[in-house]
Order: C-alpha cells, then structure tokens, then sequence
C-alpha cells in the first residue's frame, strides 16, 4: 500500500474500532475544514456511511485533512499537486445501497472538484 503522493497522504493504522488490521467500523465521519471540493459544506457536519467500514490516512506536507472519523483520525484528505488535484477518500461506496444524504453530496461534491466543474 505504498502511497503514489506521500506528499499528500500515507497508509495510516487505526487504533479505534480495527477490523483486518486497517478497517475502521461502525464510525461516523465529520467534517473537518471548509475546502472548495466540499462545497458548501460546513466543519462540524457529521455523518454516516453506506458502508460499515472505512480506511485512514496520515496526512502528509500537503495534503490537507478534509474529513476525520469520530475519533480524529483522516479519511479525506486533498491537495493540489502539479497541475493537477488529488484526493485521498478511505470510504467504499455503494456497496449494499446507493449512496444518499451526505455522503452523496461529498462524493459528488469532490468529483466535481477533481475535474474542475
């Protein structure tokens, strides 16, 4: 699990909640900064995911921590690199159901800003 972009963010190992070694379960997510790939989204702003599990990541020089799980550890983290944009997202999606509320709007709210829309 060697990181393309350690500049921006690295495997990171959960202490709460581990499940196979690097699974963070049962955890809801919260909004950590305002950044322009969330959109209108505020800190603060917590929620569920889809899926029951999530990966973590240790941010690097670059990156910047958008989303943390419950217990402050990254999950989104994103930073411009190049001429291009990167995000880092531990989450699985739409594995038991499409995704909806917020979750949905960050996922779509990211891609947006990956492509410049």
């Amino acid at each position: 699990m060697a990181s393309p972009f350690p500049e921006v963010a690295t495997r990171g190992y959960p202490q709460h909640n581990v499940e196979a070694e690097r699974h963070v379960v049962h955890t809801p997510l919260v909004v950590a900064a305002s950044h322009p790939a969330l959109g209108e989204l505020a800190p603060g702003t917590r929620f569920d995911t889809e899926f029951y599990d999530h990966m973590i990541f240790a941010a690097g020089a670059r990156g910047q921590v958008l989303i943390r799980n419950a217990f402050d550890e990254p999950v989104y983290v994103a930073a411009e690199v190049g001429q291009g944009r990167v995000v880092f997202s531990g989450c699985y999606y739409g594995y038991e159901h499409p995704l909806d509320g917020v979750e949905r709007q960050v996922l779509h709210s990211i891609v947006r800003w990956l492509a410049r829309r």
